[in-house]
């Protein structure tokens, strides 16, 4: 199986291609996934929300990864409607947020809502057969059968890279990219070959659709 895992990194994705027990790492410029989507590859897994939920609504995906991620629930941000996207500023956004949803938008999530509309621009149903979205923390849960610490830390870098070694022999080092996140995007491949297989967790059992017709779902 050859699969595509995908982190956001500064400016585009860290990626890691990997091909039976062959692992690439990669770096694609810019926030659409045309380009990922055009490798020759089973599955795409990406870190980032696929289909956006109606103003007033939450997506079930991230009420069920909080669930089980305990003390690293605060790490699943929800994902916004598409009325939130390409406002000119934090300000303008959370009172449009509020206006909407009755809630606010803190400034972590509304730093990715640019990367967040550049994917949901260049998606559609149909790319959901071979598309799937991961939540790391979630992942490393899976791989590690427990909870790592946090991946701003040291150690839990460090302890991500232990844990990711005992699959394939890679180091986390890509040019223009930070560690933690390309060793996001290995979890990512290692979570797209979990979903190529039938052996991934799906949050939702049963996933929604958004008002495009999106599904929404997160694997791990």
């Amino acid at each position: 199986m050859r699969v595509l895992g995908l982190d956001g990194c500064p400016g585009g994705w860290a990626g890691a291609l990997v091909d039976g027990s062959s692992v690439e790492l990669c770096r694609y410029d810019g926030w659409d996934l045309a380009a990922p989507l055009a490798e020759d590859v089973d599955v795409v897994a990406v870190d980032i929300p696929i289909g956006l939920p109606a103003p007033g609504q939450r997506r079930t995906a991230e009420t069920a990864a909080r669930a089980l991620l305990g003390v690293r629930r605060s790490s699943v941000f929800p994902a916004p409607p598409r009325e939130l996207l390409g406002l000119a500023s934090h300000a303008e956004t959370v009172a449009a947020s509020r206006a909407l949803t009755g809630r606010g938008v803190s400034i972590q999530a509304y730093n990715i809502f640019g990367r967040i509309a550049a994917v949901d621009a260049s998606v559609t149903p149909a790319d959901q057969a071979r598309l799937v979205e991961v939540h790391p923390e979630l992942a490393w849960l899976e791989l590690a059968g427990r909870d790592l610490g946090s991946k701003r830390r040291a150690a839990g870098r460090d302890a991500r890279e232990a844990v990711i070694r005992r699959v394939w022999d890679v180091g986390p080092r890509l040019a223009g990219a930070k560690r933690d996140d390309v060793l996001d995007a290995l979890v990512c491949a290692w979570t797209a070959q979990r979903w190529l297989a039938g052996a991934a967790v799906l949050l939702p059992d049963r996933p929604e659709r958004d008002p495009r017709g999106l599904l929404m779902a997160i694997a791990a």
